[in-house]
C-alpha cells in the first residue's frame, strides 16, 4: 500500500510541474514543495510579518485528492 500512496504523491508532483494545480496548493522552495489541499495558508516570507499569516479560501487551493481519503483519511478514522 505505500508503494500506491508514493505513486499518488508522484502524480501530484507531475501535476505541480506541469502547473496544472492552483497557486495556493503549491509552496515550492529551494529545498522541498509543499501541497495545501482543501485550505491553504500563507505564511514566513510570503507575509509582510509575523501575525499577517491568512488562511487561504478553498477557490484559491485544489481540493482534497479522493486518494488521500480513502488511503489515509479512512484508514486512520477506522483505528
Amino acid at each position: 500500500e505505500c508503494w500506491s500512496i508514493e505513486r499518488d504523491i508522484d502524480a501530484i508532483k507531475v501535476l505541480a510541474a506541469s502547473g496544472r494545480l492552483k497557486n495556493g496548493t503549491v509552496d515550492r522552495t529551494p529545498l522541498r514543495s509543499k501541497y495545501f489541499f482543501g485550505y491553504g495558508y500563507t505564511y514566513g516570507a510570503q507575509v509582510a510579518g509575523k501575525g499577517q499569516e491568512q488562511l487561504l479560501p478553498p477557490e484559491y487551493v485544489d481540493p482534497i485528492p479522493d486518494w488521500i481519503h480513502t488511503k489515509l483519511i479512512s484508514a486512520l478514522e477506522e483505528k
